[in-house]
């Protein structure tokens, strides 16, 4: 059993998450809010941040009953970034602090992603497109060629911080958030004023919509136009809007079937309800998440680094940096793993590579290997494909159990003509190697994909 624990702290909030093998254990969060009509700074934010860190460290162990994490911690996750610089250097130090403290490997991990897989592990989704909509960031993005790709995004400002600055405009309280200020004011207009709409392609720009309602308000308003609640109600239905039409474009490019919201402005519930009206339409499904794991927190963290940690992406100490600038498709996998014949098949269908190599094992949901040949191999192959994968799609596909697998008229058998684990398998030219001898040499797996 994998136990990782995660920090965050790219923005003004900090949180220590405690995951083992995909079951949250502890999730304790602090938020510094600035005054109401005012935007936190990165130095004050960060004051804060190194306030409570070991506080909430001290928390999640608690929380998660670990009485000696050099015993029962495996690794240490933090963001690497993007976000703040301020507030990404505590979250960094604090974390290279408990891993030399305890011993441990270190995994910095891409704040969206965390957000991803998490999403994932909570909701079930298997294959979705993502909408990943926060204060800093506003992407479609679905999985594709060993990288969460970005198929359109904001050309300028974030939607979270759209709905931020226009909070500062009304001076609505930062307490818990401008955004939920925002969400409940929405709620109580009718009126909707004209604002511009902004849509290139999967793209989108918001400067358009926020300079227009930042220049009017104080007009609306003095004239009795409209109240404050009408033009929050405008502003969320015209940003929504956009949001739904980039996503259903980006569906329709990948064929897919559904879609992950995730971010803190994920959890509106007006932005869940029209999303869903269009999923509705299209017969696919929408998976979202509540506040708990829609706002920054350390448990995606944590569970980025858990999927990390089984590829044993691990970065030495001394070269566990921060930055603010880290793109979603900056972060590549070493290879896909999936799991059943159903999603290898769509996989490999929406691969843009054309040459696929993929690994069969044994292995379960969880990670465990009831195949004994297959364990005399697993560890050269994937870490052969980590190295050398990038001209090909590396793929690891787990069979399923055992009794499962003994049937003939499952389809790895009946279709793919596989008849044992391991086997390395050419997707294009049907060769493989199905010796757990041959394929526990490193050459020879080298030799096969090249």
């Amino acid at each position: 059993m994998v136990c990782i624990l995660g920090i965050e702290s790219s923005a003004n909030k900090i949180g220590v998450g405690i995951i083992r093998d995909g079951e949250t254990l502890s999730n304790p969060r602090r938020t510094f809010n600035a005054p109401p009509g005012e935007g936190f700074r990165p130095t004050e934010t960060a004051v804060h941040h190194r306030s409570v860190a070991h506080i909430l460290v001290q928390e999640a162990l608690g929380q998660a009953k670990i009485k000696d994490p050099v015993k029962e911690l495996d690794a240490i996750a933090y963001t690497r970034g993007p976000g703040m610089g301020a507030p990404l250097q505590v979250g960094c130090i604090t974390a290279r602090t408990l891993a030399q403290l305890w011993d441990k490997p270190i995994i910095p991990v891409n704040h969206c992603v965390g957000h991803i897989e998490m999403g994932r592990l909570v909701t079930g989704a298997e294959n979705p497109v993502i909408l990943y909509v926060s204060g800093g960031n506003t992407q479609v993005i679905s999985y594709l060629n060993q990288c969460y790709s970005i198929f359109g995004e904001t050309l300028d400002v974030a939607v979270g911080n759209c709905l931020d600055r226009f909070a500062r405009v009304l001076k609505l309280s930062n307490d818990p958030s401008p955004g939920y200020n925002i969400e409940q004011m929405a709620k109580k207009g009718t009126k909707l004023a004209d604002l511009p709409y902004t849509v290139k392609g999967m793209d989108i720009s918001m400067s358009g919509i926020l300079s227009s309602i930042e220049k009017n308000t104080p007009k609306w308003l003095a004239e009795g136009k409209y109240t404050p609640e009408d033009l929050c109600f405008t502003l969320q239905e015209t940003i929504f809007c956009m949001l739904v039409e980039i996503t259903e474009r980006a569906m329709a490019q990948n064929n897919a079937s559904e879609v992950l919201i995730v971010g803190g402005v994920g959890c509106n519930e007006r932005l869940q309800e029209m999303m869903r009206i269009m999923c509705e339409e299209r017969g696919a499904k929408l998976f979202a998440t509540d506040e708990r794991f829609c706002i920054d927190n350390g448990a995606m963290i944590a569970q980025a680094g858990y999927e990390m940690f089984k590829f044993k992406q691990f970065t030495p100490v001394e070269d566990c940096t921060y930055t603010q600038r880290y793109r979603t498709d900056q972060v590549i996998m070493p290879y896909t793993v999936v799991q059943g014949f159903e999603a290898l098949n769509k996989h490999v269908n929406d691969c843009m590579k054309e040459k696929v190599i993929v690994y069969f094992r044994g292995a379960k949901v969880d990670g465990s290997n009831w195949c004994p040949d297959c364990r005399k191999s697993d560890d050269n192959v994937e870490n052969t494909l980590k190295e050398i994968s990038g001209s090909f799609e590396a793929v690891v596909c787990d069979v399923g159990g055992r009794d499962y697998w003994k049937d003939n008229s499952n389809p790895f058998k009946a279709q793919l003509k596989i008849t044992g684990i391991p086997t390395l398998y050419n997707w294009l030219t049907m060769a493989k190697i199905t010796d757990e001898k041959e394929l526990a040499k490193k050459e020879v797996v080298q030799a096969f994909c090249s």
